[in-house]
């Protein structure tokens, strides 16, 4: 029988006192061991769960090692039955320049302006808007903003950034509009969009009495900008504690 590391011991203590709990540490050091450790005890106890994976061969792993009252899934799948699913038609679109994406929102192709010492065109300009919208979606906030414009080389400096970002956030804004309509638009639709969307939305689930969430660290969702790369390769859990709702309910997967 497995004796718990006195890690374990901590999180089993937290867990039923119904608080947020985060276990983070690096891969291979018993972390899905422990969150199984604590479903066995939320099933004697006639608790139900949920359990979201940044992907699903590790939502598959959970599931082998969870018990059936643990429905494990992606937050992907989720947002997808919640919301993603609406915007089929515009999934999976061939690929285009981002110049062409650019001329499509406004950006002329013969369009270029200096900032400083850096002469910015049509081409640099329309990368720098859908680069803006890519960080906005993997950032916590609630609407595009002047730190989700990428520097430009040449441009680092505050008063040149905020040149930017004046230029660049009516166009960014332009395309998150566009990214909403459902059957057509001009920009391509990722799944990380329809993701946002459902972040956006405030979704509730199903109702449990608690829910799990693996995710990279640090999480993208947790910080305005996510840095280049950790420092040490790391993951972390959030167990937030669920009370019984019914108020737009999602679908697990």
């Amino acid at each position: 029988m497995h004796t718990p590391t006195p890690e374990q011991t901590a999180a089993a203590e937290a867990f039923p006192t119904g608080s947020h709990l985060v276990i983070q540490a690096g891969a291979g050091t018993g972390k899905t061991t422990t969150l199984a450790m604590l479903a066995h005890t939320a099933r004697r106890q006639r608790r139900t769960g949920r359990y979201l994976a940044f992907n699903r061969a590790v939502a598959r792993h959970a599931a082998r090692a969870f018990p059936a009252e643990v429905t494990c899934g992606t937050a992907h799948a989720l947002a997808y039955t919640a919301v993603g699913r609406h915007y089929q038609a515009r999934l999976n679109a061939p690929r285009q320049a981002g110049w062409r994406t650019g001329a499509a929102l406004g950006i002329g192709e013969g369009m270029c302006l200096r900032i400083g010492p850096r002469k910015v065109n049509n081409k640099a300009l329309s990368y720098t808007v859908l680069r803006t919208v890519t960080r906005f979606c993997q950032s916590a906030d609630e609407e595009i903003a002047h730190h989700h414009v990428p520097p430009l080389r040449g441009a680092e400096s505050e008063p040149l950034r905020t040149q930017l970002a004046g230029l660049v956030l009516p166009y960014a804004r332009r395309a998150w509009a566009d990214l909403h309509h459902p059957d057509h638009g001009v920009v391509r639709f990722e799944h990380d969009h329809y993701l946002k969307m459902w972040a956006l939305s405030a979704p509730s689930s199903r109702p449990t009495s608690f829910s799990w969430t693996r995710h990279r660290t640090p999480t993208r969702s947790s910080s305005r900008s996510s840095p280049r790369s950790a420092p040490t390769p790391s993951w972390s859990w959030s167990g937030t504690p669920r009370r019984p709702s019914t108020a737009g309910a999602a679908p697990a997967t």
